[in-house]
């Protein structure tokens, strides 16, 4: 077998990269005096490989782990017994063979990298594989018939590629295929040798004396592959043909398959191998060489050779049908090629998703005969993987869309019809790309063969749990209320992408539990999960988190960490959503970690992405919150960003924000145009693009292109009230920067409204004492000290200061309020509390240029007032007219400039 047993990764590397360095090479000559290779030694040169330590033994050679020099990586090279080789005829044969061998790409067949002559012998290098043969794999927990048959549809599409250029394996058993710790499935040593293994069968019990003696009776003919008459393979697996010495095609080799899969099924073999031989004998004896395992004489009654499958396990009655044809004895009852074969067991494993395709599989198999195995598969492969139509219908259809409809209207007879008509739209749009990604996951398998059978069930894992909340969120919109109606579109939209389902290798990463009463746990809790999600995204955050709760408990139990750290998430992102901003940044931390650990990058992404917005953002602390979403970066570009738009929306988004907050806003701004390309032309992400475009009037506002970010705020205010409803929470920063927009350019009476309205959303959506209810109570009152209604002023700081020591004492965001409450008690004539608010506010260092020069002008005043220190005054004017100046602030800079023309003349009552 073609595996490194000693595992020692890393380290054995370092080793074998020494060896080429510091040992002298043992150079050996491709002439007749090269040494015999019963035991290479250590440090050897075979072409440009040095051999590291031997792997095994089998009939036809040694296999060893070397060090390729050239390209920094260990391989397996296979070096071929001399005395198994012979004339240099069969020399040169062998060697043709292993250069075809080398030309079969395929994921399910072993790669051969190089092929060469050492001495009098062949040479193979292979990839060196680290896990163990099929047959061991099968003996290593208790698995499922379903399992045990996915493997083997990995190891049956390898054999079809090699039959497809003309190669027959000839000695296919379970010990010739070998499955990797990542699960992925390979079949090695085609049309060379097989690999002595015998302490690694299926079955534990002892093999009969005369079994044993069919074994040495066939034991010294497997190196002579070509010459007639000569009998090649396992007894155990081998086909009735090669028991006669009979010239052998691929249908051999599909005997030997379904003999595999009936042996790993039922842990038995489906014939006496004993038996079969001496049928053989017999038929030869009689010179009927020729002539088939059945019975050709009437009188002759015919042997039972093929046993029937035994009860248990069971399995689908079109599996058994399929395997039991598969060991026709006559060649010709058996299934023309391997692909339709595979078909067959491919619709006994997933009858829902081929029922279709099986119904025309059965019309084609009629016209195989006449027109061949490729015809019959292109008849079929429309039909073949159209069976995600029937699965989606089950949770969104016509019937399903029209009962939405009505409820919608029933809940809210005003805006019912309309919403739900925008709704359906963007369900099926989403129904459809799933669809179109079943198809996908099912031909880049059964059409395409570019991927495994155990990849394209990570996939389909996949798309099954975006078709559970898919259903989740189906069953929320079924009985709605007006709260949902309006939200509905915004729901439909937070589902999870499903061109997720497309990263096999970050799919593989995480996998999936063995163990069958685990994994039916774990779809159970991937169940709870979906209707969580459901919750959140339709805006139910406290019934959510209720929910939330227990089902983080049931994941910590189930010790599956990719579960648990989703869970964790969706806990987070709820705590988020309801104010919750310290529980929210422990259960994105525990997120993130669970996610490492479980080797889950989607999850680590979106954990590290939104803590960055909740640490930079919520709490105010851009740098820290900045780290946090380059990290997300860096995980998106691992994962690659061109398969995950939606994510690299969100990472860029989040940047953004925190940016803003450290007021880096050509930074942010940047960061926002990339949010948008993203997804400029992804489907179904027109709520994503609207984010986009008003957080880019947020950006042109903090640079001072108040009048653009006014015409792109209110653009983005409509575009979101048209997808998400009236009173969506996310309106609240859109309609807050609108607000401060508006403020700056002097229509306060425009903006008052803009600021009352984002203050009922945010209390009614979010919890009076939500962090972005102090923050829009901040933007307020400083849009009343314009309005000269001091009082009201101080009202709303004082307030918005009492929410932001929730979350953290003296954080920076304090410094908002601080910078209000002291212009307030200025223009309230309380000078001493109006210097000693400000003070505090300018200590804090709020992370926005625009605020620290609102409180250094407002200080400056306030000192001049109090007849204090009329320097520092000065200098603190001077630095506000500065920050202005750059950040483009004409108004403000004016009363900056007239201030320092007249301090004593213009001190009280500005704002």
């Amino acid at each position: 077998m073609v595996t490194d047993g000693e595992g020692k990764g890393d380290d054995e590397t370092r080793d074998t990269m020494s060896v080429s360095v510091h040992t002298e090479r043992k150079k050996v000559t491709d002439g007749p005096n090269a040494p015999p290779t019963d035991e290479v030694p250590r440090g050897t040169a075979i072409g440009r490989y040095l051999v590291v330590h031997r792997l095994g033994e089998g009939g036809m050679g040694v296999v060893y782990s070397a060090y390729d020099a050239e390209l920094d990586r260990k391989v397996a090279l296979k070096l071929l017994h001399p005395r198994k080789v012979g004339t240099a005829e069969r020399h040169a044969r062998l060697l043709r063979e292993a250069q075809a061998m080398a030309k079969v790409s395929h994921p399910n067949v072993l790669a051969i990298h190089d092929v060469g002559s050492f001495g009098n012998q062949v040479f193979m290098t292979m990839d060196l594989v680290e896990g163990g043969t099929l047959s061991a794999w099968g003996k290593e927990a208790n698995r499922t018939w379903q399992e045990v048959v996915r493997a083997m549809l990995d190891a049956g599409h390898g054999l079809a590629a090699a039959h497809a250029v003309g190669l027959v394996h000839r000695d296919f058993k379970p010990q010739n295929v070998l499955v990797r710790r990542d699960g992925r499935v390979f079949v090695t040593d085609f049309g060379l040798a097989r690999m002595q293994d015998a302490a690694d069968d299926v079955v534990t019990d002892p093999v009969p004396a005369a079994e044993r003696e069919l074994e040495r009776r066939h034991s010294h003919l497997t190196g002579n592959l070509t010459s007639a008459g000569a009998v090649v393979g396992t007894p155990r697996y081998m086909a009735p043909e090669q028991h006669l010495g009979a010239a052998v095609d691929a249908r051999a080799d599909q005997f030997s398959f379904c003999a595999s899969l009936y042996a790993l099924l039922w842990k038995t073999h489906p014939f006496d191998p004993t038996s079969l031989a001496r049928r053989a004998d017999k038929l030869r004896a009689s010179e009927s060489s020729s002539a088939s395992m059945r019975s050709n004489s009437r009188s002759e009654p015919a042997p039972t050779l093929i046993y029937e499958p035994p009860s248990q396990p069971r399995v689908p009655a079109r599996l058994r049908k399929a395997i039991m044809r598969g060991l026709s004895l006559d060649p010709e009852q058996r299934f023309p090629t391997m692909e339709p074969l595979l078909v067959e067991i491919q619709a006994a494993l997933h009858p829902p998703s081929t029922q279709v395709a099986m119904g025309a599989a059965a019309a084609a198999m009629v016209m195989v005969a006449a027109v061949g195995a490729w015809a019959w598969r292109d008849r079929t492969r429309t039909q073949l993987c159209s069976g995600g139509s029937a699965e989606i219908a089950s949770v969104w259809s016509p019937a399903v869309a029209g009962a939405v409809q009505a409820g919608f209207v029933q809940a809210a007879p005003d805006r019912g019809s309309e919403l739900a008509r925008t709704l359906v739209t963007a369900m099926d749009g989403y129904a459809g790309r799933w669809v179109q990604a079943h198809r996908e996951a099912c031909e880049a398998t059964r059409i395409r063969g570019e991927q495994t059978e155990s990849t394209l069930s990570l996939r389909m894992d996949c798309l099954e749990l975006k078709r559970k909340e898919l259903a989740a969120l189906v069953r929320l919109l079924e009985h709605p209320d007006a709260a949902l109606v309006d939200r509905a579109l915004d729901a439909s939209q937070g589902l999870s992408a499903v061109s997720q389902c497309g990263d096999a290798q970050a799919l593989a990463q995480v996998g999936m539990p063995e163990d069958p009463a685990r994994r039916a746990s774990l779809q159970k809790a991937e169940e709870t999960l979906a209707r969580v999600h459901a919750l959140r995204i339709a805006g139910r955050y406290a019934q959510g988190l209720t929910e939330a709760l227990p089902a983080a408990g049931v994941a910590r139990d189930l010790g599956f960490k990719p579960l648990e750290a989703r869970t964790r998430l969706e806990l987070a992102l709820l705590q988020d959503s309801t104010g919750d901003q310290k529980g929210a940044t422990g259960e994105l931390q525990r997120a993130l970690r669970l996610a490492e650990a479980g080797r889950d990058d989607v999850t680590k992404l979106r954990s590290a992405s939104r803590l960055g917005y909740v640490i930079g953002y919520r709490q105010s602390q851009p740098e820290a919150g900045v780290e946090w979403v380059r990290l997300a970066e860096a995980t998106l570009e691992r994962l690659g960003a061109e398969r995950y738009p939606e994510l690299e929306s969100d990472v860029y988004t989040f940047l953004g924000v925190t940016q803003l907050r450290a007021g880096e806003f050509p930074g942010a701004l940047a960061a926002f145009q990339r949010s948008l390309t993203a997804v400029e032309n992804v489907p179904g992400a027109d709520l994503l693009r609207t984010r986009a475009l008003a957080n880019i009037a947020a950006a042109r506002g903090r640079l001072g292109e108040r009048e653009e970010a006014v015409r792109s705020g209110k653009l983005a205010v409509a575009a979101i009230e048209r997808l998400r409803g009236l009173d969506h929470p996310i309106l609240v920063e859109p309609l807050q920067n609108l607000t401060n927009d508006l403020l700056e350019l002097g229509r306060y009476d425009e903006a008052l409204p803009l600021a009352d309205r984002a203050l009922r959303l945010a209390e009614t959506k979010m919890g009076k004492d939500h962090a972005t209810v102090a923050d829009v109570l901040d933007s307020r009152a400083c849009l009343y000290l314009q309005l000269e209604r001091p009082k009201e002023a101080l009202a709303d700081a004082q307030r918005a200061l009492q929410i932001h020591r929730l979350t953290k004492e003296a954080n920076a965001a304090e410094g908002f309020s601080w910078d209000a409450i002291g212009r307030a008690q200025l223009a309230l004539g309380k000078v001493p509390d109006a210097i000693a608010s400000l003070e505090r506010g300018l200590a804090l260092q709020p992370p926005d240029d625009g605020v620290i020069a609102d409180i250094e002008f407002g200080l400056a005043r306030a000192l001049v007032t109090a007849r204090r220190d009329p320097a520092r005054a000065r200098d603190l004017a001077n630095k506000a007219r500065t920050a202005f100046t750059t950040l483009k602030n004409q108004r403000k800079l004016a009363q900056v400039e007239t201030w320092l023309a007249n301090p004593q003349g213009s001190s009280r009552g500005r704002k």
